[in-house]
């Protein structure tokens, strides 16, 4: 497949690299857990049984043949060290065959050239390591940019942003929609917080203390921290962070008062591979 593609901001034809891609799994590979039981036929499978709750997943490889040309030796010496400085690192990767979603990647591995035509061209093997999920270039509260390159037909409830704010009532209970295609790691904000709070998704819970008034307590899942905006107290959390699966997912905060509150949900949408439409 010949189609160039952005990496930590810089895309490909800007350093004269020609790119075909050689591998890009479209799922990526489960992690499994399993035993034979002494007693009975096949295997037990408890690749679920985690704090997750779910199959966890190993990071994906993608390859690339990247063709690079210059006038002589010394020209294609000079292009390739600024395709090294380019490759070096981490940060997000864009296939231009697929612009409207981003992968976390690394080049961790040797980029090896094979020099061709007396030293003037050269093709390089270029290794990416990825998360396993690709993600939307906005969260959800956001909301679609002008210019998204977001395919036609896909399941984007209208006005999503403000089906993120709710009132709590007595029983604390919320829902929140996640358009994506893969779990992913929500921010759960509390307005007006004092005491301790607990929020629950999916039977994975975190519970947070704050010993002050604040203006909001925000559970950052995606981040893996919890904080105060504009307090002054103490702050303790414990419990893990939990995950909204694809789907409409219930979330249960208890807490101090909480009829009444105001409580926003935002996350980034995660895919198995891209927009499903």
């Amino acid at each position: 497949m010949q189609k160039g593609l952005t990496f930590r901001g810089i895309h490909s034809a800007s350093l004269g690299v020609s790119v075909k891609t050689r591998s890009r799994p479209v799922l990526p590979e489960a992690r499994r857990l399993t035993f034979e039981p002494a007693a009975a036929d096949g295997v037990r499978d408890l690749s679920a049984f985690n704090s997750r709750g779910r199959v966890l997943y190993s990071e994906r490889r993608f390859t690339a043949d990247m063709h690079v040309s210059a006038d002589d030796v010394d020209g294609l010496q000079k292009k390739l060290a600024r395709i090294a400085s380019w490759l070096c690192g981490s940060g997000e990767l864009v296939f231009d065959d697929l612009p409207d979603v981003v992968w976390k990647a690394s080049m961790l591995g040797m980029l090896d050239y094979a020099p061709e035509r007396a030293g003037k061209q050269a093709i390089l093997s270029a290794e990416f390591n990825a998360e396993p999920f690709s993600y939307a270039p906005f969260t959800a509260r956001q909301g679609i940019p002008i210019g998204s390159s977001r395919p036609i037909g896909s399941d984007i409830p209208i006005g999503l942003p403000g089906i993120l704010t709710y009132t709590l009532g007595a029983s604390g209970t919320v829902e929140a929609l996640n358009i994506g295609t893969a779990p992913t790691r929500p921010v759960i904000t509390i307005n007006d917080p004092f005491g301790t709070y607990t929020a629950e998704i999916n039977g994975v819970s975190i519970e947070a203390e704050i010993g002050a008034s604040a203006d909001a307590l925000v559970i950052d899942c995606e981040n893996y921290r919890v904080y105060a905006v504009n307090g002054s107290g103490y702050l303790r959390f414990s419990g893990t962070f939990p995950e909204l699966f694809p789907g409409m997912n219930e979330i249960r905060i208890s807490g101090i008062g909480i009829a009444g509150k105001t409580v926003t949900v935002d996350y980034r949408p995660r895919f198995l591979y891209g927009w499903e439409v």
